[in-house]
């Protein structure tokens, strides 16, 4: 798999050496030599949204910030979503 887009809003390489990739098209991770796409919502695996934020905190959590539907978080391959339950406004 290639990179979806080459417009690229927000990069971070974690502890774990993978190298994280925000676009327009969705979360890529880039492990030197695959590209693999990740989804960030675990409601429709093809619903590729904009990320425009990445962090890592301290405990590994990969955070992840999206542009219409609310905060993400990635640890251990588990996907908890953020959204206006939890204080976050969602625009589409």
């Amino acid at each position: 798999m290639v990179l979806p887009t080459n417009a690229v809003n927000v990069s971070l390489q974690t502890r774990d050496g993978y190298l994280w990739l925000g676009t327009a098209a969705g979360l890529s991770r880039f492990d030197g030599v695959h590209f693999e796409q990740v989804s960030t919502n675990p409601g429709d695996a093809n619903d590729h949204e904009t990320v425009r934020a990445l962090v890592e905190s301290a405990d590994g959590t990969l955070w992840i910030g999206t542009a219409f539907k609310g905060l993400r978080s990635l640890k251990n391959g588990k996907l908890r979503t953020y959204g206006e339950g939890d204080g976050f406004t969602e625009r589409t």
